[in-house]
């Protein structure tokens, strides 16, 4: 009989890239997956229920916006209350809870199942009020104390935290790195400008607002904003002030490559103040070098060094306009200058495919399932 796992995340699942992923292995693997999703901003009213690769999707709709914090806390409860009456007479062998605030509700719901936290961030990685900080602290203590395994995305991480996982806890550093079939076939499209890109979850305003307006010094660069998330309405209504940027908006996971075919260079710079930045590996990284793309990503972050020490890229300060116009700059005047950092991204490839990943996702759930411990000293 197979074994079934119940997968919950705070988002419309469209699909989430690491959450399908690893639900497609999964699968694949010979589990039985239901995904249940909190499609907060109501976009998928007309998918309830579907079937992907697979996959079972369930989605619940208590409204909120993104980004809005404690705002969004009474839409967060009703969240809980309808998860928890969904499952109530269902039979799960695993809950799988991507991020923090679905492990909290997934230690509250576990009773005999195991359950699998996994942190695509640092829980304590933002600014937040030293109340706030008090209060998820807590609630991370009780999650750790509740879960079977935790699945890391960097190293960082599981160095971090490794203190307040018990000692018969099953961990992995999971990477979040992209399937290559997504972007088998890439042919990349010629253009006569220098074209700089930002494809993802659209949430750091203040970059790619800079990113925008130096993109405005130059007369033969575009720059591309591909992807939605908390920044999106912000940009999209600035938009037209800026004769040299394209923001396209939400897209499919699956159609990704076409976004990195029509591109020279990838923007990946954050907000520094943020331990999630600081410490991270974004999954654009990883495609970008997959796809051959130069980077410009943050200076003095675990990615920036990366790129620095491997020469695939530039670094900037997220704050520094002046460091951003004189890496475009340099490109505008040499693009021969991209031809090294691609040759630099070739040697690397292939140590970023999920491919690599999927072992340790695997041996996780197994030695999860099997109670089959190593004692940690």
């Amino acid at each position: 009989m197979r074994e079934k796992v119940l997968m919950i995340v705070s988002n419309g699942f469209d699909p989430d890239p690491r959450v399908y992923k690893e639900a497609s292995t999964l699968v694949e693997n010979g589990y039985e997956v239901e995904i249940l999703c909190w499609d907060r901003e109501n976009n998928y009213l007309d998918k309830e229920t579907e079937i992907l690769r697979g996959i079972k999707i369930k989605r619940l709709y208590p409204y909120a916006q993104y980004s809005t914090g404690l705002k969004q806390i009474k839409a967060y409860i009703k969240f809980f209350l309808q998860a928890k009456k969904y499952i109530k007479n269902k039979s799960y062998d695993v809950i799988h809870t991507h991020d923090f605030e679905c492990a909290i509700i997934g230690a509250l719901l576990k009773k005999e199942r195991k359950l699998i936290w996994d942190m695509h961030e640092f829980y304590d990685g933002f600014n937040y009020s030293r109340l706030r900080s008090l209060l998820y602290k807590i609630m991370a203590k009780f999650c750790f104390k509740r879960a079977d395994g935790i699945i890391y995305v960097v190293p960082e991480q599981k160095n971090r935290y490794e203190k307040e996982v018990l000692f018969n806890t099953k961990t992995k550093v999971v990477m979040n790195c992209p399937e290559e079939e997504v972007f088998q076939g890439l042919e990349n499209i010629s253009s006569n400008k220098l074209r700089i890109s930002f494809i993802g979850n659209v949430r750091d305003y203040n970059s790619l607002k800079l990113l925008m307006e130096v993109g405005e010094k130059f007369s033969n660069v575009l720059i591309n904003i591909n992807g939605y998330g908390s920044a999106y309405e912000g940009l999209k209504e600035i938009e037209k002030q800026y004769k040299n940027t394209v923001i396209t908006g939400r897209f499919n996971y699956m159609e990704i490559k076409k976004y990195y075919e029509n591109t020279d260079v990838i923007f990946a710079v954050y907000n520094s103040d943020l331990p999630n930045t600081m410490y991270a590996f974004p999954v654009k990284g990883a495609e970008a070098i997959i796809c051959g793309k130069p980077i410009i990503a943050n200076t003095r972050s675990f990615f920036g060094d990366f790129v620095k020490e491997q020469d695939i890229g530039f670094v900037i300060s997220d704050k520094s306009e002046n460091e951003l116009y004189s890496v475009i700059k340099s490109i505008v005047d040499n693009e021969e200058i991209l031809e090294k950092k691609k040759e630099n991204i070739k040697k690397i490839g292939v140590r970023f495919l999920w491919s690599n990943e999927v072992l340790k996702l695997i041996e996780l759930y197994d030695e999860v399932l099997r109670d089959n411990y190593e004692y940690k000293e």
